[in-house]
């Protein structure tokens, strides 16, 4: 009880700490009222994906938001696909954090650093949480998906290194 404590302390200084930036100030409509918080989760469903989620519960449970599992494809799944992606998303929740975490899940279509952008700017997302692995390779290695989520989101990011 007392590891959870600090953990949750730990994270709430952290995003305390974290940099929000602007971005552009675009058109899209609100998709929920100002007042109501979420807490984006990225995921691909590998491993390395799902670090983050841990953290992206408790971030979601001291701020009191709504934690939306999101996972973007690059293509539009047909029906039996989507219906799998929202059940393996809706999954991903423990039994025990049902009782006090409110959830939702999204799937959208296209790339995955503008789904997530996108995604976290429509939800009035107060923070994302994304997990991120070391890029291997030479300087010429395409940034990753989080170091992007990370340079252009509108609100801060917590990101969980793997």
């Amino acid at each position: 009880m007392r590891l959870a404590l600090a953990i949750s302390t730990l994270i709430v200084a952290i995003c305390c700490a974290l940099q929000a930036h602007d971005t552009k100030s675009g058109s899209a409509a609100k998709s929920r009222p100002a007042g109501d918080q979420t807490v984006p989760n990225p995921t691909d469903f590998s491993e390395e994906s799902l670090v983050a989620l841990r953290y992206a519960l408790s971030v979601a449970k001291i701020e009191g938001s709504e934690l939306i599992l999101l996972h973007a494809a690059s293509e539009p799944p047909r029906h039996e696909v989507l219906k799998e992606y929202y059940r393996r998303l809706n999954a991903l929740i423990p039994q025990e954090a049902r009782a006090w975490c409110k959830s939702d899940a999204l799937v959208s279509v296209g790339d995955p650093v503008e789904a997530i952008l996108k995604a976290a700017s429509e939800q009035n997302a107060d923070c994302i949480v994304i997990s991120a692995h070391r890029a291997e390779g030479t300087f010429n290695v395409p940034l990753t998906t989080a170091y992007q989520v990370v340079a252009h989101a509108h609100c801060p990011v917590l990101r969980v290194r793997c």
